[in-house]
């Protein structure tokens, strides 16, 4: 598939020369310019794209843009001038959204109209002279795909010099089903018997899995490989050549998500009927993680409330691989119905059925401990990524009654009774506080809660949004 010998002919001085002195590195100057567009400030945006900051950089993390973080703040003139300068308005954060998603956010009808217009007919980017290598400093992280670099990497972003390399990446995407959306040159001048390993540790900690496409092992070594981590996946060629390395990737296009469409009636299915205030109900557990498939219609709990989506991909099950980044297990990946670029990820307690099931209240019957508070906070040395754990227990306990009543006991031992009603827009109970104030309660079930503390979780929200909402807890009964 991959022919290796043109490779050692890509390893020539000019490739791995020197790095040219520069004030800031590509990503000090993004961070200036995506800051400086969100402020609305024209004159530093111009002059940090004067110094060469890449008007289509995409932060590591987000996939976050210069032109997405002035529509989002509602800086037209900052959007203008940016598409002058050949930023992309199709290109998509993590959660799907483009510019123009963030400008309908705004409400700004010229903005909007002036993104619609260019998402129609996106400008030619201009012609820009080849950038000399750049030193990234030891434990930088990849702005392609948010990989931790090993010590000693060049980026190269000569496209004469990298274009029979890019032939080899496009071979890969071809090797995965998939084709190159962006792309990305490095060089190590210098290979350490650690340096492979140190690469796949760091693409391990970020969470991707790896897959060998072809490999060829002797003088050049070249591996060929594809990384997946939830939707992203990325197409790769390792080579070393007479003690030199080379790595060349791409993240891969997304497919195009289209909804499935049903029957008029259907599209909008009509709200279940509420049950009476003290209709009883059964105990009963949540989907398990894996019922909703790929295509299938959900609904899924927002901050602003139920919405309805279409299943794109359903993650990773729970591993004790230590590698493996536990905040994307057991989680579903969903595209908005009524915005299909708009998707993201869902804890699996977060999605449910989009009609009336009995789990929607026989879910919450049984005993749990409102107030505690969890913190998870992730860290890294570079290498490897764990989650360090703060704990307050509860004061509060909530009884939830199969009946149709409930009890309500506080930290000084005041307790309050009463019946319970079903949450009208989707699964959850509605009980009432010692000074009846209305609170609903949802699940919040979560694999970091799982594993972590062997809870289930939930959390009352309260009908006067000056209170804060309240964590529920309970052992898991699976």
């Amino acid at each position: 598939m991959i022919n290796a010998r043109f490779l050692a002919a890509l390893l020539v001085p000019a490739l791995v020369a020197p790095a040219a002195a520069q004030a800031l590195s590509p990503y000090d100057l993004f961070t200036r310019l995506y800051r400086d567009a969100a402020a609305g400030d024209l004159d530093s945006v111009k002059r940090w794209v004067a110094q060469g900051a890449d008007v289509n950089f995409q932060m590591p993390q987000t996939l976050g843009t210069a032109l997405m973080s002035a529509a989002q703040n509602d800086r037209p003139a900052v959007v203008r001038y940016l598409l002058d300068q050949g930023a992309d308005p199709t290109l998509q954060d993590w959660g799907g959204r483009t510019a123009l998603d963030y400008a309908k956010m705004t409400g700004d009808k010229t903005l909007i109209t002036l993104l619609q217009n260019a998402s129609a007919s996106p400008a030619p980017r201009p012609a820009l002279p080849p950038a000399p290598a750049l030193n990234l400093p030891a434990g930088v992280t990849s702005a392609l795909t948010g990989v931790t670099l090993p010590a000693g990497a060049v980026l190269v972003n000569d496209a004469e010099a990298t274009k029979d390399f890019a032939a080899a990446v496009r071979d890969a995407a071809d090797a995965l089903g998939g084709s190159c959306a962006r792309s990305e040159y490095v060089v190590w001048e210098t290979v350490t018997p650690a340096l492979r390993a140190q690469f796949s540790s760091s693409t391990a900690a970020r969470g991707y899995k790896r897959e060998v496409l072809h490999e060829e092992d002797g003088d050049p070594y070249v591996n060929v490989f594809g990384l997946t981590q939830g939707a992203t996946r990325v197409a790769g060629v390792w080579a070393e050549v007479d003690g030199t390395a080379v790595l060349a990737w791409c993240t891969l296009k997304a497919a195009a998500v289209t909804p499935p469409s049903p029957a008029p009636a259907a599209q909008n299915p009509p709200a279940a009927p509420k049950p009476a205030a003290d209709q009883p109900t059964t105990a009963s557990g949540w989907p398990a993680f894996g019922t909703f498939k790929p295509g299938e219609r959900v609904q899924f709990w927002t901050s602003t409330g139920w919405r309805q989506g279409v299943v794109v991909e359903v993650g990773p099950q729970p591993t004790r691989d230590a590698k493996i980044n536990l905040n994307m297990e057991k989680k579903y990946f969903i595209a908005q119905a009524d915005q299909p670029t708009w998707r993201d990820y869902y804890d699996w307690g977060l999605v449910a059925h989009v009609q009336r099931a009995p789990y929607w209240t026989g879910f919450f019957v049984g005993d749990w401990k409102v107030g505690a508070v969890m913190a998870v906070n992730t860290r890294t040395d570079g290498t490897v990524a764990w989650n360090e754990v703060a704990y307050a227990s509860a004061s509060d306990t909530l009884r939830i009654k199969a009946d149709g009543t409930y009890e309500w006991k506080d930290l000084n031992g005041k307790v309050t009774k009463g019946k319970w009603t079903a949450a009208q827009d989707g699964p959850g109970i509605v009980v009432k506080d010692a000074k009846g104030g209305t609170w609903t309660l949802q699940n919040q079930t979560n694999v970091v809660e799982e594993k972590t503390t062997k809870y289930e979780t939930a959390r009352l929200y309260p009908s006067d949004r000056t209170q804060m909402s309240q964590a529920a807890t309970r052992p898991l009964r699976r």
